[in-house]
């Protein structure tokens, strides 16, 4: 059963979503698969294969609804960033897979630089 604070919740988030700037999207986004990058580096050898699975698909989704939001036809700033999410899409996999650190640290790393270069475009205020 929901509780009455999840749907006011639910609601805020929907209400957020059908009236925020994409840009600030894509920051929240970004910043929801920073969170689940660093919650499998901070129990990648404590949590259950099924949790960092959920983990993993959790950052997964995200990277592909940012890969999905790209215009097409790609420019080259597009293609970059189709890389660029690929890219951290294989570092995810593999760092499960091998339960390996330092690939979740490289992917953290490229998602860390991808925000710090997308906030500064965003209007201050």
């Amino acid at each position: 059963m929901n509780h009455p604070s999840d749907r006011t919740v639910r609601a805020y988030v929907e209400t957020k979503i059908r009236t925020a700037p994409p840009a600030l999207l894509v920051d929240e986004l970004l910043q929801a698969c920073l969170r689940r990058v660093e919650d499998l580096q901070l129990a990648l050898h404590s949590m259950s294969v099924e949790e960092q699975t959920v983990a993993a698909e959790a950052a997964l989704e995200i990277l592909s609804v940012l890969n999905d939001g790209l215009d097409e036809p790609l420019s080259s700033f597009g293609q970059a960033l189709r890389s660029l999410y690929a890219e951290c899409a294989c570092g995810l996999v593999r760092g499960c897979l091998r339960r390996d650190a330092a690939q979740l640290d490289e992917v953290q790393g490229i998602l860390s630089e991808l925000r710090g270069a997308w906030i500064m475009t965003l209007p201050q205020g």
